[in-house]
């Protein structure tokens, strides 16, 4: 195990001076590891920060995953993946995620080992009042001990609907998200320590999409993007959620470790909309009771999450054995009529056994990887890998719980209470396989899915839970391609996508995504990187979104793609800050959809938008 060294205190606070005596902190002196690494036995491993200009201009959430997250149209609102991703765990979860690509996640958060303090400053005027705002800082308090903090705040305001141009009244989405991390490893080499709290408030202001003035065709005209929306300017979703993680271990002999994963959090969704005639009236809401009660609905979560088990390395083979236990209660409330309220709760407590393996074969970077994690007589997950230089090929089985959502919900317009034997475990079986090509210029990944859907899990026509009644598959074949040719730099994600006429998971035929940009010096003080990005989908019936749980459902109504978007940018670098110039849509217009075009049903697409943005990384 290599212990991180050097710090902001490490060194008694004196700074690093080469023999021109200029300062040589910079991004080989910072270097960060993750969880997985210290997890997985890779206790050597770190990565150094990126400066680079490479995708600098990529400031959304969207365009950082090149499109292939699907979001309402504008920065912060509720977001999916476009393509089907695998349960990668076993037990129950609680089934809110249209928020999560803005929260920090447990996989994603760096642990620092620094020779000097580290800060990293970023803001993005997004143009169309949207912007982004990030900050961290880290230090080493010794060679031992680290500490750091990361704060991102996003917001965005409304494109259409009834609303006042500036305030509170104008915002459709804010968010906060704190991070506090922190790290310690012994200096006998035999205990590490890593902790982190991270926080997220997310309030998303619902609009329930457009009102378009061509309802038949649904082409966007030129006043839809100043039109009425489908809810009232007062409905509004709201998440909060806070987490502890702790991640131990300590070495007792040579090649056998204990360790212990712990985690606790605390989460509250709420619905809240005193104005619901619009939403009955557009078709936002069906009302199932007999009286029109504004919704009010609070949905609280907790759970904790105790991993411990043992871990090592023995003749090439890296092993993991642990017993997990998962306790957690979902409490609702609802108001109902004559101003009194209904609490509705459902608890579940799950115990785990889990086993990791990975063989390595010396000198080479060969290793094929195994794991099971099993809910006692309940959830099951199998998974193997192999990984070698010129391949890589998967196979992964589960059987996967529903959601507690899918079990219960009241209101007055989404109403059901499921028990467990409401619905059977969903199962999936998925192959991939890759084939990585690496010349010296030229990169390029072939990959291919297919995965197997037996008793599906969804939300139907009617944001109702359902679940599939056989099986179906859905398979894709694609390519990730790079070129470096002196200054231009060409890259593309190509996917081909075959649902096999299923009607529940809907995905675009065709997928292409890349960008093109020309990079040279000026004046041997600044880099210049100019570049044309867009992506392209065919037609495809993407699923609706209900405001009211956050989720995204079936619908036969209305097709999206089948309109190209590009955009243009310019990111520059003078010594270590990056600035980005950026005109997003730069093809309005030249399509066949009127004046835009659908992101999710009834939610367009961005009008055209100047964007700014800065990037000042300091390290000392």
């Amino acid at each position: 195990m290599q212990l991180p060294t050097g710090g902001g205190g490490g060194g008694g606070g004196a700074p690093v001076i080469d023999d021109s005596t200029k300062n040589i902190y910079g991004p080989k002196t910072t270097s960060y590891f993750f969880e997985e690494d210290i997890l997985d036995n890779r206790d050597s491993t770190r990565y150094h920060v990126d400066t680079s200009l490479n995708n600098f201009h990529r400031w959304t959430f969207v365009d950082r995953d090149w499109n292939r997250l699907v979001d309402l149209g504008n920065l912060g609102t509720a977001s999916r993946p476009m393509f089907f991703t695998p349960r990668m765990s076993v037990g129950r979860q609680l089934g809110f995620r249209a928020f999560d690509a803005y929260a920090f996640k447990p996989g994603d958060v760096q642990y620092y080992d620094t020779k000097s303090p580290y800060t990293d400053m970023y803001y993005v005027q997004g143009g169309l009042n949207r912007e982004i705002l990030r900050f961290g800082f880290t230090q080493n308090v010794n060679p031992q001990v680290n500490f750091g903090i990361r704060i991102q705040r996003l917001s965005a305001q409304r494109q259409y609907g009834s609303y006042q141009p500036r305030g509170k009244a104008a915002s459709l989405a804010r968010d906060w998200s704190v991070l506090l991390h922190g790290s310690y490893f012994s200096k006998n080499k035999k205990y590490a320590l890593l902790a982190h709290i991270r926080t997220m408030n997310h309030t998303q202001m619902e609009q329930g999409g457009v009102i378009l003035e061509d309802s038949v065709n649904y082409v966007i005209g030129r006043d839809d993007y100043t039109g009425p929306a489908r809810l009232s300017p007062a409905a509004k979703s709201w998440f909060r959620r806070n987490t502890l993680r702790v991640y131990q271990q300590y070495r007792l002999v040579s090649g056998f470790q204990v360790f212990n994963q712990l985690e606790l959090e605390n989460s509250a969704n709420r619905y809240t909309d005193n104005q619901p005639a619009d939403g009955l009236a557009n078709g936002v809401y069906n009302l199932i009771s007999d009286r029109e009660i504004p919704p009010d609905q609070t949905i609280n979560h907790t759970i904790l999450d105790n991993k411990f088990g043992i871990k090592g390395a023995l003749s090439g083979y890296n092993y993991r054995a642990y017993f997990q236990v998962r306790a957690q209660k979902m409490q609702g409330e609802r108001h109902i009529p004559d101003s009194n309220s209904e609490k509705y709760s459902m608890s579940r407590f799950e115990p785990i056994l889990g086993l990791w393996m990975q063989y390595r074969m010396k000198d080479t970077t060969w290793r094929i990887t195994s794991q099971i994690e099993h809910v006692l007589a309940r959830d099951l997950l199998l998974k193997g890998q192999l990984d070698i230089p010129w391949a890589k090929l998967g196979f992964q089985t589960a059987l996967t719980s529903p959601d507690l959502l899918m079990g219960m919900y009241k209101n007055s317009y989404l109403y059901w209470n499921n028990p467990d034997n409401s619905f059977r475990l969903a199962k999936t079986v998925s192959f991939t396989g890759a084939l990585p090509v690496r010349l010296k210029r030229f990169s390029v990944t072939p990959d291919f899915q297919w995965h197997q859907l037996v008793n599906y899990l969804y939300y139907d026509e009617n944001a109702l839970p359902a679940q599939h009644d056989g099986s179906f598959s859905l398979m894709r074949i694609g390519a990730e391609t790079e070129l470096e040719l002196k200054r231009w730099r060409f890259r593309t994600f190509t996917y081909y996508n075959e649902g096999f006429d299923n009607r529940i998971f809907r995905v675009p035929r065709l997928f292409l995504s890349g960008e093109v940009s020309f990079a040279f010096t000026y004046a041997k003080a600044l880099d210049i990187q100019l570049g044309v990005s867009g992506y392209y989908t065919t037609k495809y019936y993407a699923d609706a979104y209900m405001p009211m749980t956050q989720q995204f459902h079936v619908q036969n109504k209305l097709q999206v793609g089948n309109y190209p978007v590009a955009d243009v940018f310019a990111n520059l670098r003078i010594k270590r800050v990056l600035l980005l110039l950026k005109y997003s849509h730069v093809n309005h217009r030249w399509g066949s959809n009127g004046e835009g075009y659908f992101v999710t049903p009834g939610y367009m697409g961005l009008k055209p938008a100047f964007s700014f943005g800065v990037r000042w990384p300091l390290f000392d």
